[in-house]
């Protein structure tokens, strides 16, 4: 899965540079992603500053985790296709740095993401990519199963699973992570997306 960023975004994550003081533009952000629904301008500039912070400052998010994620899925919905891609190369960057820590938030992240993939906007198609991509790469393998079956499996996840499956460390993230009581539902799952992995639908 491609995870390249959408051109003409907000900044790459090369450039951004440490905050100054990070906890003083964590309640900025919050306020900024709460400004008015047609003020795409200063809720660009808050999923920038959240860049950072997940860059920069990733003890800074954690307590507030939980509320970091609903505000961005916030705008992965907005209609702006400019800010919701945003949304979405934000979520991508939280994935990558914060890794295993977004595991909480996986489900309620891919089901947005997912649905957002249902668009037939290319923009909006690529920025899902960017984001999906980050989340199977960097979050656990089964809170990831999880969160597709959860969120519907639209036909982009199934793309997604199959992708996972085909990962020569599957089998060990398998065996590592996939509960015991939660493999015959994701065993369901694989065998609907025909895999070859005969060694696990047989394990």
């Amino acid at each position: 899965m491609a995870a390249s960023e959408p051109k003409g975004q907000i900044k790459n994550q090369a450039r951004l540079q440490p905050l100054s003081n990070p906890e003083q533009a964590l309640t900025k952000t919050f306020k900024l992603l709460h400004s008015a629904s047609d003020d795409w301008e200063k809720k660009i500039e808050g999923l920038t500053s959240l860049r950072v912070m997940a860059q920069n400052h990733m003890d800074i998010l954690m307590p507030k985790l939980h509320d970091i994620c609903l505000a961005i899925i916030n705008e992965v919905k907005n209609l702006r296709s400019a800010l919701s891609c945003a949304a979405m190369a934000t979520l991508g960057d939280m994935y990558v740095h914060l890794q295993r820590a977004m595991d909480s938030e996986v489900e309620g992240t891919a089901r947005v993401l997912l649905h957002k993939a249902s668009e037939a906007n290319a923009f909006i198609r690529q920025g899902t990519n960017f984001a999906l991509g980050h989340m199977v790469q960097s979050c656990t393998p089964t809170r990831v199963m999880n969160a597709l079956l959860v969120g519907g499996l639209r036909h982009h996840g199934l793309n997604i699973l199959s992708n996972m499956a085909t990962n020569g460390d599957f089998p060990k993230m398998w065996d590592k992570f996939a509960l015991r009581k939660e493999r015959e539902s994701l065993r369901e799952v694989i065998s609907k997306v025909n895999l070859k992995e005969r060694y696990i639908l047989s394990g």
